[in-house]
């Protein structure tokens, strides 16, 4: 009878568990329709909010654990929607926690995955990276395909807004085909945008606007509002970057509507700031502020110090543009004391570089600020403190900026003066010309309208079109570049350093008219010698490096052999390793032949004497052979040698505690890289220079075989009859200009660093006199030579 009497028991209150199970899944079930439908629709996001709090304490009270963790990551993100950031992250804290009780670990890694998201939207970007990647071999573990298209996406977004592009793109290149094979919409569509956004950065926009068309046609379909207004800003971004402003709002403000349709306060900062910057562009500025003020208080409750870099930036652009410079400084400073308090936090040298795509626009717009009050010292100040803060603490071991003081008494020794650039999207291009007594600023156009006309120049140049062919656009450019005061100069300033903007860093500003009395179809490069600088900071800290003054080492046609890592390089970039060889490099480094030289060629021009102890310590270092340059990989970015290993690459370059005080990179376009705004160009050049070299030569495109060649014999004879090396290599172009090469043969090297000195090493054992007819007929036949084999290209 009691065994009977148990078993009813134990019957009913198994039939109870089950009816109550039963109606916590049917619980459940109604709330998630509801969460589903408040993506797609706007519905009351406070009560829903409500519900899911209460089924969450529900579940969890009556043991149902996984639906609590279900609840309780549908709650974090409502809250999240809200801005309820803090909120947000307490509840996934307690899910996680619930999960680990539980034994779900799958549950508990999902959650992990959102938390992580939660860091990101408190700005600590670096720390939701680290996370994920943590996160990421448990989902492999699980085979969860679907949560780790989503991982690396999410990792994809945070590279994206940190700057560090490489990352990026290689993390959305593994998420997008997770998604398909999950054949998930949302995250197919979120993909889409992502490598839309990613192909913004490299400059391909057309290909941009193509990928963002396929992610908004999948939510269209699907109905996903948040995945169609993301492809929307994307699209809206490109088509701006098309010219095509008008265009770009209309497909902005759908953006906009789509997401206050859904009543979430998370996602409609960026169409916001976008909107603001395309009304600015079109001079509507009254409309231009009222989006930012709408912004700010949204902006400043989630946190974000980038967006709120951004949203102050484009707030301080507008008030200058209204004429309110008093009210713009004020604005503008705030911002710049924020950026440099955030910038301080980040612990990764590659997050710091990223930042300052935001903190470019705030030192633009700040020193026009002081343009307009006529304070130029402070104008320059501002654009001095914010170009390239990372290599200033790479080579003045983190010293603040240069003064103006020290500045002018530099310029005052070295009778030169200082031509440098804001760096600008938003304001227009300022110009400030520092000289010994005082300083001159010149506000010209855009920079877009520049920088169409610096590629068409640069492509020009690039493929040998004839000096009349270039006159037009270059006379274009020098109007709009460079300022009245330079014409003013007197015969004494024969020297000028120039910090360009970021985005003009690899073009040669020697081409660009500047007549004068004595050559009225004169270039700049003809008036002044010049060194380009990535900082006036920078200057200082190049002078004060030690040098050597010793050996001079020369690698010349190296041999890429079969097995080698450069041969593979090579063939896969060229496809054509059998024409590898550079035979006319040898005769460029026959004037380095003196005594003491080590000179390398063929297979003795190997990776494997980088790492000898002569180069490390070498006055010149000298390079002729073929560079590969990876734009968005800028750390592979190689020099190809002979050797097992004949690839020297730009992060193993960085390591090498060079004392050189000239590298030249006699190769095809070693100046290249990627450009960070206001930071620089990240290759070859900058590895040199955070090596320890004093000053590099290096080349803005292609250069044909025979006719580099001709160019260093030029410039090195100059500098071993003891001219400066700013003065030989205006030397090598004037002579190269009276042999008629055009500016693709004359024009295509510059020189990065501290050229403003002799190269004591090469001074120190001058050419011989050549006075006897043998040895001017011996240069004829060279100089013969040179020309019939001025089809061989590097590359």
């Amino acid at each position: 009878m009691r065994l009977a009497a148990l078993a009813v028991s134990f019957l009913f209150l198994a039939a109870s568990a089950m009816a109550q199970g039963s109606d916590a899944e049917t619980r459940w079930s109604e709330l998630e329709s509801r969460y589903r439908r408040s993506q797609q629709e706007a519905v009351d996001l406070d009560a829903l909010r409500a519900s899911m709090a209460d089924a969450a304490d529900a579940f969890e009270a009556s043991g149902h654990d996984s639906l609590a963790t279900l609840a309780l990551d549908s709650l974090n993100e409502l809250q999240t929607r809200s801005s309820d950031i803090a909120a947000a992250q307490a509840t996934l804290e307690r899910a996680i926690a619930i999960a680990q009780r539980a034994g779900l670990p799958g549950r508990e890694a999902q959650l992990m995955m959102s938390l992580s998201i939660t860091y990101a939207l408190q700005g600590d970007l670096e720390r939701m990276i680290a996370d994920t990647k943590q996160n990421i071999p448990r989902f492999e573990a699980m085979a969860d395909t679907l949560m780790l298209a989503r991982s690396w996406g999410n990792l994809s977004v945070a590279y994206m807004k940190l700057g560090r592009v490489l990352e990026a793109v290689e993390t959305n290149a593994k998420a997008i085909p997770l998604a398909r094979s999950q054949d998930n919409t949302a995250s197919m569509s979120s993909a889409y945008a992502r490598a839309s956004e990613l192909l913004q950065w490299q400059g391909r926009f057309q290909e941009s606007v193509a990928y963002a068309d396929s992610a908004i046609a999948i939510a269209r379909r699907e109905n996903w509002l948040l995945q169609l207004s993301s492809g929307l800003i994307v699209k809206a971004l490109s088509q701006q970057a098309l010219s095509d402003v008008a265009a770009a709002l209309v497909t902005m403000d759908e953006a906009i509507a789509l997401r206050r349709q859904m009543g979430d306060e998370l996602y409609i900062p960026m169409p916001l700031m976008g909107r603001a910057r395309f009304l600015l562009e079109l001079d509507r500025f009254a409309e231009a502020e009222e989006a930012t003020l709408e912004l700010r208080p949204i902006v400043e409750r989630q946190g974000d110090p980038t967006q709120i870099l951004q949203n102050e930036a484009s707030l301080g652009t507008i008030m200058l543009e209204q004429g309110r410079h008093v009210e713009a400084q004020v604005v503008l400073s705030d911002a710049a004391n924020l950026y440099e308090s955030e910038r301080a936090k980040l612990g990764e040298t590659e997050s710091q570089m990223g930042l300052f795509t935001s903190g470019g626009e705030v030192y633009a717009a700040l020193a026009r600020c002081y343009h307009i009050a006529d304070d130029l010292d402070a104008a320059w100040a501002s654009l001095e403190r914010g170009r390239a803060p990372l290599l200033r603490e790479y080579l003045g071991h983190g010293q603040d900026s240069i003064s103006i003081e020290k500045l002018r008494s530099r310029l005052r020794q070295e009778d030169a003066v200082l031509l440098q650039f804001n760096d600008p999207r938003l304001n227009p291009t300022l110009a400030i010309l520092v000289q010994p007594s005082g300083s001159q600023a010149f506000e010209s156009s855009f920079l877009s309208p520049i920088l169409k006309d610096a590629q068409a120049a640069l492509d020009l140049m690039s493929s040998g079109a004839d000096d009349a062919a270039c006159a037009p656009v270059l006379g274009r450019l020098g109007e709009a570049l460079l300022p009245p005061g330079l014409a003013e100069l007197p015969p004494l300033v024969r020297r000028l350093f120039l910090v360009a903007p970021t985005e003009l860093s690899g073009f040669p500003f020697e081409v660009l008219p500047f007549p004068t009395a004595d050559n009225p179809q004169g270039a700049l490069g003809d008036r002044f010698a010049i060194s380009y600088l990535p900082s006036a900071s920078s200057l200082e800290a190049l002078i004060a490096r030690p040098r050597s003054t010793q050996t001079i080492v020369a690698f010349a046609d190296p041999v890429l052999s079969e097995g080698s890592a450069g041969s593979s390089a090579w063939g896969s970039f060229r496809g054509e390793a059998s024409d590898s060889r550079l035979p006319r490099a040898r005769d460029e480094v026959n004037v380095l032949d003196i005594e003491g030289a080590h000179i390398y060629m063929g297979e003795d021009a190997s990776r494997e004497q980088v790492d000898q102890d002569h180069v490390r310590h070498a006055s010149v270092l000298h390079f002729a052979t073929h560079a590969l340059v990876q734009n968005f990989s800028p750390e592979t970015s190689c020099l190809l040698l002979a050797g097992s290993n004949g690839m020297l690459a730009a992060s193993e370059v960085q390591e090498l505690q060079l004392e050189a005080d000239l590298v030249t990179l006699s190769a095809c376009r070693t100046s290249g890289g990627y450009v960070y705004l206001g930071e620089g160009t990240f290759g070859l050049t900058r590895s040199f220079l955070v090596a320890g070299a004093r000053s590099i030569v290096a080349s803005l495109w292609d250069v044909e075989d025979a006719a580099a060649a001709q160019f260093m014999t030029h410039f090195y004879g100059a500098l071993r009859a003891g001219t400066p090396r700013d003065e030989s290599l205006r030397a090598a172009r004037a002579a190269m200009a009276a042999e008629g090469y055009s500016h693709r043969d004359r024009s295509a090297f510059v020189l990065i660093g501290a050229g403003h000195e002799p190269v004591a090493a090469l001074a120190a054992a001058p050419l011989p006199q050549a006075s006897s007819p043998l040895i001017w007929f011996m240069v004829a036949g060279v100089g013969f030579i040179l020309i019939v084999a001025r089809s061989i290209r590097r590359a």
